[in-house]
């Protein structure tokens, strides 16, 4: 074989080995940039389902949303209000809120607050002022019944449904009204007295009738 012949062939071999080996780098370089890739939408998508857990929201229909006793197990209707309650616990009953693994913050209706509701609740509501006025004394709430013709259910509390049924109030024990629209979102809270003769909703000036429900109809106005 020629010498030009031998360096043709060496040449031609390094070359080929040397696309094979580019070929092989350059696609290890692209799992690696994919694998990264990977990772990113799996932490995207943790941080999705983390976002989608804690989206919820104290401006929802719930049963009892006041310090009012009730067969759902805590008042509370969002974070702020249960961590209140939590703080309370570890700091007055440390040893319990211990025993239970009670956090200072967390959710506001797990079993956890539950459990510490159900031991430490009516001496919570005591200590803050946040107690529920004694049914047999509480002349507001059946004097609202008596006015609107209300009967209360089995967590004594009395929903009224008003605007055409778009609009539905719930009256509390302890002189609290909360009113959801037609997809159970709260709209508007605050108190009322007299048997309901006045509300005062929360940043509006008080509203003022001998008669509930056009009390109830004038705060949506």
């Amino acid at each position: 074989m020629e010498k030009s012949t031998k360096w043709i062939i060496g040449i031609g071999s390094v070359m080929l080995i040397g696309t094979g080996v580019g070929l092989w780098l350059y696609n290890k370089s692209k799992d690696k940039a994919n694998s990264g890739d990977n990772k990113d939408k799996d932490k995207d998508k943790d941080k999705d389902n983390k976002d989608k857990d804690n989206s919820g929201s104290g401006d929802t229909y719930n049963p009892a949303p006041s310090y009012t006793p009730s067969s759902s197990g805590v008042p509370f209707t969002n974070t702020a209000e249960g961590n209140k309650f939590r703080a309370w616990v570890n700091k007055t009953h440390l040893s319990y809120a211990k025993s239970i693994k009670l956090d200072v913050m967390g959710s506001y209706n797990n079993s956890f607050i539950k459990k510490a509701w159900a031991e430490y609740g009516d001496e919570y509501q005591k200590s803050t002022g946040t107690q529920s006025v004694p049914k047999t004394a509480n002349s507001n709430f059946t004097d609202l019944l008596k006015n609107t013709g209300l009967v209360a259910n089995k967590d004594n509390i009395a929903i009224a449904k008003f605007n055409g049924g778009k609009n539905t109030a719930q009256f509390y024990t302890n002189g609290r009204i909360f009113i959801f629209d037609s997809n159970k979102k709260n709209v508007a809270k605050g108190n009322y007295a007299n048997g309901g003769r006045q509300i005062s909703i929360d940043g509006m000036s008080p509203i003022s009738s001998n008669s509930v429900w056009a009390n109830l109809e004038n705060i949506i106005k």
